[in-house]
């Protein structure tokens, strides 16, 4: 029986995409974070690996490069798991030995064709898909994707003296930053940030829960705010004002980026 190692820090996701290989007769085997999946291989040696590129501690790329400079791996068929993959991100990956990228999104696409193939409701379901806020989504990560190339942000977080290790300064930029290009982009401009200073789990934490109750703070904060408002201004006729919003949201922001603080001290 073949065997497959998956490493991904997510474990929920090294769980399904271990258990959706199962069901197809495949032997796996699963690794949380670059360091176990190098052991794992050296141990059960795979005949293929599938491996998430942004890892904390241990990235896709240093993984392996490791697995690659060990003789009993180095020959292993390698397949890189991303959902944000650019060319020179692929260029990288190819010249250390990875055989393939396979992305996310393919795979969300793929799910979607029987439906779109085989339904009889499929230009119905097509028609109903809020376009707009897909263009909207699309357009927000290009941006965030051009502003990490440029060097721009980085640059604010270097002249800025921004701790990326500080629980307390991940959720003030997160909350803040958010108001500016919603709470989304924010994370995907600032998870190459954090995992190339070797953050850890706190650290994730932090991020997850700034850029969470940034919606909390102001409409501006997260895209969903802006989604609903506009939804119930256009069927129910209600609507909430900036100001409005703001003058509940600080006091309930202030008070949640308070108890997160309390809590990822003691991890």
């Amino acid at each position: 029986m073949p065997k497959i190692l998956v490493i991904d820090d997510d474990e929920l996701v090294c769980e399904m995409i271990s258990s959706t290989l199962q069901l197809e007769g495949f032997e796996t085997i699963s690794a949380l974070d670059g360091h176990e999946g190098i052991e794992a291989a050296r141990k059960h040696s795979p005949d293929l690996i599938i491996c998430d590129v942004m890892m904390p501690r241990l990235d896709g790329y240093a993984t392996l490069s490791a697995i690659r400079n060990d003789p009993s791996t180095a020959t292993t068929p390698f397949i890189f798991l991303t959902g944000q993959t650019t060319k020179s991100d692929m260029r990288q990956g190819m010249e250390l030995g990875a055989d393939d990228f396979l992305r996310l999104t393919h795979i969300a696409l793929a799910a979607c064709l029987p439906i779109l193939i085989a339904s009889p409701r499929r230009w119905h379901i097509i028609r109903r898909i809020d376009w707009h806020t897909l263009v909207f989504f699309a357009a927000m990560f290009v941006l965030m994707e051009s502003v990490w190339n440029t060097g721009f942000f980085q640059g604010i977080l270097e002249r800025g003296q921004v701790d990326l290790h500080s629980p307390a300064a991940l959720i003030s930029v997160s909350v803040v930053v958010s108001q500016f290009v919603s709470n989304v982009p924010l994370v995907a401009l600032m998870m190459p940030a954090l995992l190339k200073s070797g953050v850890g789990t706190p650290g994730l934490l932090a991020l997850a829960a700034g850029s969470t109750i940034a919606g909390n703070l102001s409409i501006l904060g997260a895209a969903s705010n802006v989604i609903i408002i506009q939804n119930a201004e256009r069927r129910g006729k209600e609507t909430i004002g900036f100001w409005e919003f703001l003058r509940i949201g600080a006091p309930l922001t202030i008070v949640n980026a308070f108890v997160y603080w309390v809590f990822l001290r003691f991890l």
